[in-house]
């Protein structure tokens, strides 16, 4: 017996020992910014005290008070949203499609997984009353940038000209959003090195995976939020649109797209994904 724990010892040291350093390397992986493959050749500025700019494409060419910021999903640009701005402005909405941070033509460290993003579509909504103090803003993200938009959901700096948040394909939290994808390519269920990875994340960007929870949030939400979610999704569980349409404290509504895949329910559906939308938004809009 001795033998054998003289031999499984080093094996079980090693192992430990491997965890952190994946977990460094999987953290890296996963925050580190995105190469820009459309870049912004103009737009708004806004520069952020930690001293890097965020960029966004602006299309403000309705005779329209109704703005729409169009929040991207993780490892995009606001070229993903092109297709939502050409249907908004069809609405007869302006609409600006912000590079999050750490994206595309925006700088960064390091990706902030909804969680950073939040305070940061925070600036864009001061940039847009700037612009048109009588702005009636919508908010519209997908995964990730749902993610950040139902963070942002209960801040008591979000004012009054935000009248809704649709929120599409959005995850409970990024730390389940790394055990599914973790689970996923391994096929087994993984506990230890997501909460060192969130550990990773918190001492070399500033916040954990934890942090970024939209379920934390959206209980008190200050606005209505309309949930949607591919019933096909394999990137972030369909379960996770029934968990945070049950926890939401505020006006609410839920679209389920038929066999549609992750972030994909406007092309599924696109008839019924914008009647659903418009639809919502007309009828819980805050006043």
């Amino acid at each position: 017996m001795k033998k054998v724990l003289c031999r499984l010892l080093p094996a079980a040291l090693l192992i430990l020992a491997a965890i952190p350093v994946g977990a460094a390397l999987l953290t890296w992986i996963l925050l580190r910014p995105e190469k820009e493959a459309y870049p912004i050749p103009e737009g708004p500025e806004i520069l952020l005290n930690e001293g890097f700019k965020l960029k966004a494409l602006q299309n403000a060419d309705q005779d329209s008070h109704k703005w729409v910021i169009l929040v991207h999903a993780y490892r995009s640009d606001h070229s993903m949203m092109n297709e939502y701005a050409r249907i908004y402005r069809e609405h007869g909405y302006n609409t600006l499609q912000p590079d999050n941070r750490a994206h595309g033509s925006s700088g960064g460290n390091g990706i902030g997984m909804g969680y950073r993003d939040a305070s940061d579509i925070l600036e864009w909504i001061g940039y847009i009353a700037g612009l048109d103090p009588d702005a009636e803003i919508t908010l519209h993200g997908i995964s990730m940038g749902a993610a950040a938009l139902m963070i942002l959901s209960d801040s008591p700096l979000l004012p009054e000209n935000v009248k809704g948040i649709v929120a599409d394909s959005g995850y409970t939290s990024a730390l389940d959003y790394v055990r599914w994808k973790l689970e996923e390519k391994t096929g087994v269920r993984v506990r230890i090195l997501p909460e060192q990875m969130s550990r990773f994340a918190d001492k070399l960007y500033g916040y954990s995976l934890k942090d970024a929870a939209p379920l934390e949030h959206v209980g008190q939400s200050r606005v209505p939020i309309l949930f949607i979610h591919g019933e096909n999704d394999r990137t972030v569980p369909v379960e996770s649109a029934y968990r945070l349409y049950d926890a939401a404290g505020c006006a609410k509504a839920l679209y389920i797209c038929e066999d549609a895949p992750h972030g994909e329910a406007a092309f599924r559906d696109p008839a019924g994904y914008w009647d659903q939308v418009f639809s919502f938004l007309d009828e819980n809009g805050r006043n």
